[in-house]
């Protein structure tokens, strides 16, 4: 266990770090670059797409859902839960090869993003533990295991598909996933050793900053408050931003899983071969993975700081543009520039959203983290089966993603109101009791400091 005063924003840290870009890369390489294996586990069991859309999204639903509980399961060891979280996934990778039927996988894909899940929250409050100046750019590092989980696993999976079929595939899955216990092995908490001086100083801000964020006083005793108030409902309540942010997630996140999943069979039944329509979902993820170093290099520079909370209605309005075209794009050429665009956005927007969700949530930032997931669950389990309803309907792609482009938008108009109404509180701030723009962040910090 590292010692360390403050957060040492580096050392040990960046091991961390590489915890976390391994977690991404499976968790997007497992859950959300399979849209390969949609159209032939539907013809293989006879299903149609909505059904065979659910095996995903329930992954990808419980994956984030379930990262609710790793924020408050972490209290009970961070190696332990990741731990648990590597068996389960590689467990259900492994179940998946010997479905039988739709219904089995809907049970077996849930097991994988039960795993993912427990495991994803904690290694990410980890790394809010030892970084503080540099969070930006080492949550960005992290996330960028999505854009390299897309690059890699979209045409891996269709390697795999083709030359050992879907069952072999899913037992290669389960033996790539397995890398999941070095991260239980990598992730070290920090042991912070507060003086007296840190306390005061802590106490002092606590005092001037209280009517800036009202927090309930149960969330900040780990050991007082009911159940549901530690789970985060009463802070949501009391914080009217966070309650912004949670709404424009969820709506945000209805593209999150059914985009990857329905770009391949919809640029396959416009005329492109497998191979290349595989290759779509790689193109975006290069640019996720351009976008996540982008974002993570300027986010923490101080000409972005002051604006870095319209970040994510930039992105999300991004998203949205390009789904709504790409419904209209019948060429390989203006597919692949929209996937660009929708990776490049997405690269931006979780960097972007989870600096926003710790500025709105500051200490409880893994609580809070993992109630943001949680968020991104709700909108990932109705919207890939709610996008094959719609093509089952019609026949046609089209209007699924223009319904998902939509609901980007009006996204965007929700993180433009939370950025402008948290813009307006920290000038007040400002005003009454300080000149010092980065108040707020020692606040934060010396909080967590004198706390633990």
């Amino acid at each position: 266990m590292e010692e360390a005063n403050l957060p040492p924003d580096g050392g040990w840290g960046w091991m961390v770090v590489l915890s976390g870009f391994i977690v991404t890369t499976l968790n997007s390489g497992t859950l959300l670059a399979t849209g390969v294996l949609v159209e032939h586990l539907a013809r293989y069991f006879e299903a149609d797409m909505a059904n065979v859309s659910t095996i995903f999204s329930l992954g990808v639903s419980l994956w984030c859902c379930i990262a609710l509980l790793g924020g408050f399961l972490d209290r009970y060891g961070t190696r332990k839960i990741v731990l648990i979280g590597a068996l389960l996934s590689t467990l259900g990778l492994f179940i998946s090869s010997f479905a039988t039927s739709v219904y089995f996988l809907w049970f077996s894909y849930g097991v994988i993003g039960f795993g993912h899940g427990v495991s994803y929250t904690p290694v990410f409050g980890m790394i809010g533990q030892y970084f503080n100046k540099r969070l930006g750019l080492a949550s960005s590092l992290s996330l960028a295991g999505i854009g390299f989980g897309f690059i890699v696993f979209s045409p891996l999976n269709q390697m795999f598909l083709d030359k050992y079929g879907w069952r072999g595939s899913m037992l290669l899955l389960s033996a790539l996933n397995a890398n999941m216990f070095l991260c239980a092995a990598i992730v070290r908490p920090v042991n912070f050793t507060a003086n007296k001086a840190n306390y005061r100083a802590a106490k002092v801000k606590r005092e001037r900053l209280g009517r800036l964020l009202p927090l309930k006083r149960c969330l900040a005793d780990k050991n007082s408050g009911t159940l549901i108030d530690r789970l985060g409902c009463g802070f949501i309540c009391e914080t009217g931003n966070f309650a912004l942010l949670l709404v424009a997630e969820t709506l945000s996140s209805l593209s999150f899983s059914s985009s990857p999943l329905f770009i391949v069979p919809c640029a396959i039944g416009r005329g492109v071969s497998k191979i290349s329509a595989s290759l779509l979902v790689s193109v975006a993820g290069i640019n996720i993975l351009l976008g996540r170093l982008i974002i993570g290099f300027i986010l923490d520079t101080k000409c972005i700081k002051p604006v870095r909370e319209f970040i994510p209605m930039i992105a999300a309005w991004s998203i949205g543009i390009s789904l709504i075209l790409f419904a209209f794009s019948y060429h390989y050429v203006p597919m692949a520039i929209l996937c660009s665009v929708f990776g490049m956005a997405q690269g931006f927007y979780y960097p972007s959203s989870y600096m926003l969700t710790k500025t709105i949530s500051g200490p409880h930032y893994t609580m809070a983290l993992g109630i943001f997931i949680f968020a991104t669950g709700i909108g990932s389990v109705s919207g890939p089966p709610f996008g094959g309803r719609l093509y089952d309907t019609t026949n046609s792609f089209n209007v699924t993603f223009l319904v998902l482009g939509s609901t980007n938008m009006l996204s965007g108009l929700l993180y433009l109101t939370t950025a402008a109404r948290l813009q307006k509180r920290i000038a007040t701030s400002r005003d009454t009791y300080t000149n010092d723009s980065n108040v707020i962040e020692s606040y934060f910090v010396e909080l967590r400091v004198s706390s633990v």
